[in-house]
């Protein structure tokens, strides 16, 4: 049925595509000239309160903007709800493409508005005659940035006809350069890596072939990234946006396809050792005997270490607290069974370098199995350190069953404290110690226990972060730096840290390391 009524009567419309300022412009033009035919009406639904608009919105805004109140409508009276209204607007929009094309940018808004309203997709690709695969991908176009989107939109916008062209341009800009399956390539980069594309593409610096490759690229440059991101977890940002920018150059993008990644991993590297000596952190993987000699003398005022005992071959500790602790960790470990003369050897050359490396004034504990309290008091002497006493750790919550031979039980470990001469040491108060040769506290356990991805312990030793926070807090002042030749999984480091003292860490076991700097960071 076809009626002339008021244009104002027309309430609302169903939003197929976005508006075409260059094709109303057309359309205002074509009716100032020819008038507005007859045999083109708008087509309407009837609603409630006047008329829903199914086709014409670009004829409607022409004919607003030329001041007409009037104009001939289709009314469609078979319409009973909105989904069928959506497919008879696509159906007659379709047909009118000629005059304004139809676009895939205005088929993914359609998507999008669709779906934001509470279409499933099934649901849509009925209405529109596609495939559900088909408004899948459209719908994924809406991970685009806004800004990239806008320039896609606005070369189709360039494209459309003007009102003095007398039919298709033959320059190419009615065949835009961006397709759907094009714009598939760049979903996953960035808003600022999608906007830099399609900018280039649309003005014609780059062709097709260089947008993907581009595309594939940028996609592998955020696979680094990422991977850089997560080996410097903690780090500060300033250092890690160092380590991306340096990424953005390109000059990783070979690397990345290697097994290994060396020049990756020596970036890595570098950032995480420049952030680690800015904020006072030192986590060093390699052995002690080699890694101290690279520290100055007199440049450490704690020395604080938890070394091998060498007690494998000892035996076993029974049932502790909640946790099994084994001393001969698994029968014959290399670095804790050696002969007791080479050992002896060893200890006589980790107390030398403590001893060098501590300022005078600075303290030196180390903790040591019974049978090596009186051995470590001389080697102390030997190196010009002066001993001031034994601190025995009681362990608090020793099982009070297991016991698997005739001896009494295990329930202290021994440090042997000295200060290096020539200046006062320090010897400061702390709550929960009375500074008395005896300290008590709880083997580590719980939450505190470090665990690998599996959920095993990680240290068979580790030390509670009690007794460390006792010792350093006595031993060193804010700001003082301590060392831990032998760090384990950094809990001396993790003391240090909460007391405001900088730390230096050293360890040759890469996983104990690696737990370390996450723990630390």
């Amino acid at each position: 049925m076809i009626k002339t009524i008021q244009i104002s009567k027309i309430i609302r419309h169903i939003e197929l595509r976005r508006i075409s300022p260059r094709g109303v412009e057309r359309l205002k033009a074509k009716i100032e000239k020819m008038g507005y035919l007859p045999e083109h009406p708008l087509l309407v639904a009837k609603a409630k309160k006047g008329y829903i608009l199914l086709d014409g919105f670009h004829r409607l805004q022409a004919l607003k903007a030329l001041g007409i109140e009037t104009g001939p409508v289709h009314v469609d009276t078979t319409l009973t709800n909105e989904a069928d209204m959506l497919r008879r607007a696509r159906q007659a929009n379709e047909a009118t493409e000629s005059i304004i094309p139809t676009t895939f940018v205005d088929d993914a808004e359609l998507v999008w508005r669709q779906l934001d309203a509470g279409r499933t997709q099934a649901e849509l690709g009925k209405i529109l005659g596609w495939t559900r695969e088909k408004v899948r991908n459209y719908a994924a176009l809406k991970k685009i940035g806004a800004q990239a989107w806008q320039v896609i939109g606005t070369t189709f916008e360039t494209a459309v006809p003007t009102a003095d062209d007398e039919g298709v341009p033959g320059n190419g800009t009615t065949v835009p350069t961006f397709t759907e399956g094009l714009l598939r390539s760049i979903l996953d980069l960035t808003p600022e890596q999608q906007l830099t594309l399609v900018t280039d593409l649309a003005n014609g610096v780059i062709k097709k072939a260089q947008f993907k490759a581009m595309s594939q690229a940028y996609q592998s440059r955020n696979e680094i990234k990422a991977f850089a991101q997560n080996e410097l977890t903690g780090v500060d940002t300033e250092f890690v946006d160092r380590a991306l920018a340096e990424i953005d150059r390109g000059a990783y993008d070979k690397d990345w396809q290697s097994t290994e990644h060396p020049k990756l991993t020596r970036l890595i590297q570098s950032i995480r050792e420049e952030w680690e000596q800015k904020i006072g952190l030192q986590i060093i993987l390699g052995d002690f005997e080699v890694e101290i000699l690279a520290l100055p003398d007199n440049s450490v005022d704690l020395a604080l270490a938890d070394p091998p005992y060498n007690i494998s071959k000892q035996g076993k500790l029974v049932k502790t607290g909640v946790e099994f602790v084994v001393a001969d960790f698994d029968g014959d470990q290399e670095w804790d069974s050696a002969s007791q003369a080479e050992f002896l050897e060893r200890l006589e050359g980790w107390v030398k370098q403590w001893a060098r490396v501590t300022r005078p004034g600075g303290a030196v504990i180390s903790f040591c199995d019974k049978v090596l309290v009186s051995d470590l008091w001389w080697l102390y002497q030997q190196a010009g350190l002066v001993p001031k006493n034994i601190i025995v750790w009681e362990k608090t919550n020793i099982s009070p069953t297991g016991l698997v031979r005739r001896n009494l039980k295990s329930s202290a470990e021994f440090m042997v404290w000295a200060v290096k001469p020539g200046a006062d040491y320090v010897f400061n108060e702390t709550d929960g110690w009375d500074r008395g040769v005896i300290m008590r506290a709880p083997i580590c356990g719980g939450h505190e226990r470090v665990k690998d991805d599996k959920g095993n312990t990680l240290h068979p030793t580790q030390k509670p972060e009690q007794i460390l926070l006792w010792l350093v807090e006595v031993f060193s002042n804010r700001g003082d730096v301590v060392l831990d030749g032998f760090a384990g999984v950094g809990s001396t480091g993790a003391a240090a840290r909460q007391l405001g003292r900088k730390f230096i860490g050293i360890d040759n076991n890469p996983g104990f390391v690696e737990a370390m700097r996450v723990r630390l960071a």
